[in-house]
């Protein structure tokens, strides 16, 4: 025991050491990761206050003009379009809002794809999609966006999969880091938790948001989403012929052939 103590005493000191040989600029930016969201950082949890009235829905991306996916030149200049009454200011358009108005939004997507002729070839090349988000709008707050990134349709299909089941073991539903912003979404038996912080800035300087959302509502929530999600998808890959919520499935790749002699 006095060896394995000494071994302890001899690892504690280097420990100390080496973190002192680190610019204080790293020591900061590993403090502002691990303070909030990292598994072994449990404060957060206790610290969730109940959320105000909320409303989850999936959101389909409609923006006003050819997305670079679209295009031969991603960085160049986008062809506009005239935008969709049924987005919001930034391009986004609730699957509630399309319920009847599945028509308008397809007609939305075809002046995109007339647009940009060669679509087709350019979306192979950058494997792009429209994005699918999953939004709660919360009163009184800023809404809550869970950026789905290439998944999009399908990731979306899934998470809200996950949260209709208000029986499933508690988990991590949702772990996203990203420029200046943070997000973290957990189950327990009760509640979804959710957390938001800037993992960028100084503690003393952040404005975290946690919210405890019962689960038994937001399950019943997620489930008429997904149903909304499916149906508007299912709705515009009809109308369309093709499925520009998902990222194009891989090109297969030739078989090599070796003549041994």
């Amino acid at each position: 025991m006095l060896q394995m103590s000494g071994i302890h005493h001899a690892l504690s000191q280097l420990w100390q050491r080496l973190r002192h040989a680190v610019p204080a600029e790293i020591q900061e930016s590993e403090e502002n990761i691990s303070r909030l969201g990292e598994a072994d950082t449990m404060d957060w949890r206790t610290s969730c206050r109940p959320a105000p009235p909320f409303r989850l829905d999936a959101c389909f991306e409609a923006p006003g003009y050819v997305p670079g996916w679209m295009l031969q030149n991603p960085a160049g200049t986008a062809p506009l379009v005239a935008p969709t009454p049924l987005a919001d200011a930034f391009g986004n358009v609730l699957a509630k809002a399309t319920m009847g108005q599945e028509a308008l939004l397809a007609a939305h997507y075809r002046r995109i794809l007339a647009a940009a002729p060669d679509w087709r070839q350019w979306r192979n090349a950058h494997r792009g999609c429209f994005d699918v988000d999953l939004v709660i709008n919360i009163e009184g707050e800023h809404l809550l966006r869970l950026e789905m990134f290439n998944g999009a349709a399908a990731a979306a299909d899934e998470l809200l999969t996950q949260l209709a089941d208000a029986q499933a073991p508690p988990n991590i539903l949702y772990d996203n880091l990203d420029q200046g912003w943070a997000l973290r979404m957990e189950s327990t038996p009760e509640a979804v938790l959710t957390l938001e912080w800037n993992w960028e800035i100084p503690a003393a300087a952040d404005s975290p948001r946690a919210l405890r959302f019962p689960r038994k509502a937001l399950a019943a929530q997620a489930g008429e989403a997904l149903l909304r999600l499916r149906h508007v998808r299912a709705t515009l890959i009809q109308e369309l012929g093709t499925d520009l919520w998902n990222q194009p499935p891989p090109e297969p790749r030739r078989r090599r052939w070796a003549i041994w002699t």
